[in-house]
């Protein structure tokens, strides 16, 4: 990762720390690969730990700089180097036994991420519509006075029924009957769509704990999983 003239002592101070913070991430998500290739679980849970302390130390590092300066080049081309790491095909190794590394853990979190993300696609719609109607009934019981500021000064007029007319009431309240039977409707539907409800409808965090494994750290042996490359066909 090469360093850059032309920039103040504190920017060069700044960089190199960045430098080092980046380099540090490769270093231990090489650390995991070799793990990952030796096979040996127990190293690869450690190498992830070692990887996400490393992530973690990096977002504490200061990395701003002016857009399109010799330092923001220099942070740019760094972590292009480490998503090139990150996305590089594993050329396939018949002693590499990454594919075997937690491959029915992963899988079976794999299938409740898909799943999850299938089901929060079909109710983002509703999601939209619901987002609407909240505001909606909102407006409409700001408007009939069911909000209303108790100060007796206020002058918003619209926050004060009375001075709605008994027609505009009527319309109002009709309008906030039928948006809140809606409502219920929506989240009736959107509880259907995501199975069982609550908080993780669909088990997904409750498969990671199973398992004992974070996002980041799933999704890294995932990564390594499909990177690999299978073996040339025979002749």
């Amino acid at each position: 990762m090469t360093k850059t003239a032309a920039m103040t002592q504190a920017e060069q101070m700044q960089l190199d720390a960045v430098l080092r913070a980046i380099q540090t991430m490769s270093d231990k998500h090489r650390e995991f690969e070799a793990a990952m290739h030796a096979g040996d679980e127990q190293a690869v849970r450690a190498a992830l730990q070692a990887c996400s302390e490393a992530s973690h130390a990096w977002i504490r590092t200061p990395s701003y700089f002016e857009d399109g300066s010799p330092a923001d080049v220099a942070r740019y081309a760094a972590l292009d180097e480490l998503d090139a790491l990150l996305s590089t095909p594993i050329p396939w190794n018949p002693e590499d036994r990454g594919a075997t590394v937690l491959a029915a853990e992963v899988a079976e979190i794999a299938a409740a991420s898909d799943a999850m993300g299938a089901a929060y696609g079909l109710v983002a719609e509703i999601d939209e519509e619901l987002e609407y109607l909240d505001g909606e009934i909102e407006l409409l019981q700001d408007m009939l006075g069911l909000l209303a500021d108790e100060d007796e000064d206020c002058e918003d007029y619209m926050r004060e029924p009375y001075e709605l007319d008994e027609e505009t009431r009527a319309e109002y309240e009709e309008r906030l009957s039928r948006d809140k039977r809606r409502f219920v409707e929506l989240n009736m539907e959107r509880a259907t769509k995501l199975g069982a409800g609550g908080e993780d409808p669909l088990n997904y965090w409750g498969v990671l704990a199973k398992h004992g494994l974070m996002i980041p750290e799933w999704h890294a042996i995932h990564s390594y999983q499909q990177r690999m490359q299978q073996a040339p066909a025979s002749v």
